[in-house]
């Protein structure tokens, strides 16, 4: 302040001289105030009454945001309005799918192939007897899929017969699919294009619809339900799916290798310390305590039933996987197999792969956008190779139902990059954005090209196979010989036995129901040396003799070329048989 010195007066403080900014300012008695004591105090209520009012904003503004906040987490709680129809019009699509799929895969039950005829047996031996085999009160180990093997019999309790267990059974497996395809493209598209395309893709696949009764559709299953719980990142689950997907084949570790190594399971992406720092060290440990609960659980799935299979089947490993590997037909191996299924079945193949040459569209995305994308990329992409480099490797014959898994594992890549670019939204033209809402009606085209070309309906065949006769064919045969032959009878077969098995319910012997047939060539692999010996040797520890299964009194012989009958000594009974596969061949029925 400026003016002259002050004065304590009256026992209040005063200003005797000018004092600016106030002309003539006196403070005095309380009775008599000065203009600045009063021009303070104006000012100073106008203060507080301002900070009074922003104090009741700020408070009111803090109340609204308040407000709006907790209606953000309620509405984030519960499904929009927009969510709430999609949901909706989704669990009614769920809904009426189960009996259309019945209906579909009931078009494949006279089709069935003579390898689904194995497992039925198998399955009914375990259902009504209890025992694991392919006749009752006899050991054998020719199931390639146990898993596949004891839903099949569970099924078949509450189904009419094991014919329409298997198509039951086959709904399930599709409807669990459509589930799971429909879980991954919500979480990582936001919609249903990928699932609904995956899905479609898979259940109109010739090749696929050829494997109803076998492993394949489960195996497939499995696969998108290890896609789904991988994008999840849900450990735990994710090592008891890949133990159930080896219980289905063996060649279901390879996927379990990949997961491994490209996915990590216990990493914490979300937490990724600084390079070098202590941080990261602990990191990286809790990272391999992570790969090593993931391995322990799914070794802990899968003891059981290898505990079983060493010491009461005698082998780890089924006896299918000996009688294949290293054995072509001809010289037809696995690797060579797609070119025999384009000769022999051109269109059905091709549409089984009408999505594969899409797989370069993925290239296009961008991965920070959808990193699970690129993760299902890779994963799919290398199990494919490392599958049909591991096959080639062993070298069995192109079987068809072989090739399911990488055929599977090429059509969702092609979808992963057909849902990538179908949501690239803006930057795609009107025509690109049509012409990737018409691939569905592309990829449908598969099943009524067979039905069109199989000439009859429901067709006699399935779309792809090898077999020497059509479902109908052996039926006829197997019904003949429970009629004319005693429920004791041996015979010795030569050709294909699960369906002429299942429906004369005689004891038709060769190697997959006979293990004494397989025991030289076991015995071979046994006497090895290196390392492939000391491990099979390992594998059949408690590998006993078998008790022969003869002495046959009737045989049963097919034939892929038609053979004289008359120049034949006991002949009974012979029957005609044609196939896509085989024209003209012949089952012949003799005494001893």
């Amino acid at each position: 302040m400026v003016g002259q010195p002050i004065e304590q007066g009256g026992g209040h403080l005063g200003i005797t001289e000018d004092a600016r900014p106030f002309p003539r300012g006196q403070v005095g008695g309380d009775e008599d105030r000065g203009a600045l004591v009063q021009s303070i105090q104006s000012r100073y209520s106008s203060a507080c009454a301002i900070h009074e009012s922003d104090r009741e904003e700020r408070h009111r503004m803090g109340k609204v945001s308040g407000d709006k906040a907790r209606r953000r987490r309620d509405n984030s709680a519960r499904p929009s309005q927009d969510v709430k129809p999609a949901a909706s019009a989704a669990v009614l699509a769920l809904g009426a799918l189960v009996p259309l799929l019945v209906l579909y895969l009931s078009c494949f039950k006279r089709s069935l192939i003579d390898d689904a005829f194995i497992t039925l047996q198998y399955a009914s031996t375990l259902r009504h007897h209890l025992q694991w085999g392919f006749f009752p009160g006899a050991v054998t180990n020719t199931a390639t899929s146990p898993l596949n093997v004891v839903l099949t019999a569970l099924t078949g309790a509450v189904a009419p017969d094991m014919v329409d267990a298997a198509i039951w059974l086959a709904s399930a497996e599709m409807f669990t699919l459509a589930v799971l395809l429909g879980v991954l493209s919500r979480r990582i598209f936001g919609d249903y294009y990928f699932g609904f395309l995956a899905f479609l893709a898979t259940i109109t696949s010739p090749l696929l619809m050829s494997t109803i009764g076998v492993e394949t559709l489960l195996y497939v299953t499995l696969m998108a339900a290890a896609l789904c719980l991988l994008v999840l990142r849900r450990w735990p689950g994710l090592a008891v799916c890949l133990a159930l997907l080896t219980l289905t084949r063996p060649d279901g570790v390879l996927l379990f290798a990949v997961v491994l190594v490209l996915a990590s399971p216990g990493r914490d992406e979300k937490q990724a310390p600084a390079r070098g720092t202590a941080r990261q060290v602990a990191t990286r440990a809790s990272w391999w305590r992570g790969r090593l609960r993931f391995t322990l659980i799914y070794a802990l799935c899968l003891l059981p039933w290898y505990l079983f299979a060493w010491i009461h089947l005698g082998s780890l490993l089924p006896d299918t996987f000996f009688l294949k590997v290293g054995s072509p037909w001809n010289t037809l191996t696995f690797a060579r197999g797609f070119s025999l299924y384009l000769s022999r079945y051109p269109w059905e193949t091709l549409l089984s792969l009408i999505l594969v040459p899409f797989i370069p569209l993925g290239l296009l995305r961008n991965d920070r956008d959808l990193p699970p994308v690129s993760l299902l990329m890779r994963v799919l992409c290398v199990y494919a190779v490392v599958y049909y480099a591991g096959y080639a490797l062993l070298g069995p014959g192109p079987y068809h139902w072989y090739y399911g898994p990488p055929v599977a594992a090429g059509a969702w890549m092609g979808t992963l990059a057909l849902a990538t670019q179908y949501h690239r939204g803006a930057r795609l033209s009107a025509l690109a954005r049509a012409a990737l809402l018409a691939v569905p009606g592309l990829v449908v085209l598969g099943m009524p090209t067979h039905f069109l070309r199989a000439g009859a309906f429901p067709p006699a065949e399935a779309p792809i196979h090898t077999n020497w006769a059509t479902h109908d064919q052996y039926q006829e045969i197997g019904l003949w010989l429970r009629d004319h032959t005693a429920p004791t009878t041996k015979i010795r077969l030569q050709g294909e036995v699960g369906t002429l098995a299942f429906y004369s319910q005689r004891r038709l012997i060769e190697t997959f129901s006979c293990r004494s047939e397989l025991e030289p060539l076991l015995r071979r692999f046994d006497t090895r040396a290196g390392i492939v010996g000391l491990l099979t040797r390992f594998n059949f520890f408690w590998f006993g003799r078998q008790q022969p299964c003869g002495p046959f009194d009737e045989y049963l012989i097919g034939s892929p070329r038609p053979v004289d009958t008359a120049a034949l000594p006991g002949v009974v009974r012979s029957w005609r048989t044609s196939t896509k596969w085989i024209a003209d061949g012949v089952v012949l029925f003799a005494h001893r």
